[in-house]
């Protein structure tokens, strides 16, 4: 079975996007404790991400064929770059928690700009395919990041 090289770009970019999250996800407690918060601020810093993604689903489907398929990925990928740059600057706990705030949008957006186009791209008799693979590979990122980091 042949892949067009579009879905194979897409799987790779879930991939790293899922892996760059995870691997950075263990050290988040030890990272937001430092910065002296209640545990119940930890806790917001940690489960912000989940957060910001359920909330942002729903908008998102909407939103993107409004701005454009092409521009939601990239939108999804600059937020995503955005987390990364606000997690250099741990200086106060509230960092961490809007880092993760928009790292859960930019995954938001991401993720459904690439289902919406491979579902645009494959027929319907290997779509189940194709997204499982998909799927697969994306849950593979998120496994091996705290693996890597640990190492």
């Amino acid at each position: 079975m042949k892949f067009p090289s579009l879905y194979l770009k897409l799987t790779i970019a879930a991939f790293l996007v899922m892996l760059a999250y995870s691997i950075i996800r263990p050290l988040l407690p030890i990272f937001a404790r430092n910065l002296d918060p209640t545990q119940t601020l930890v806790g917001f810093c940690v489960s912000s991400f989940f957060v910001a993604r359920i909330f942002f689903e729903f908008p998102s489907g909407v939103l993107l064929y409004k701005v454009g398929v092409r521009k939601f990925i990239i939108l999804g990928l600059f937020l995503g770059f955005f987390r990364r740059i606000s997690m250099r600057f741990l200086l106060h706990y509230l960092y961490t928690y809007i880092g993760n705030e928009f790292w859960g949008l930019g995954t938001a957006i991401f993720f459904m700009g690439n289902i919406s186009t491979i579902i645009n791209i494959f027929d319907a008799h290997i779509l189940g395919t194709a997204l499982g693979i998909y799927q697969g590979v994306e849950f593979i990122g998120q496994f091996v990041g705290p693996l890597w980091e640990a190492s």
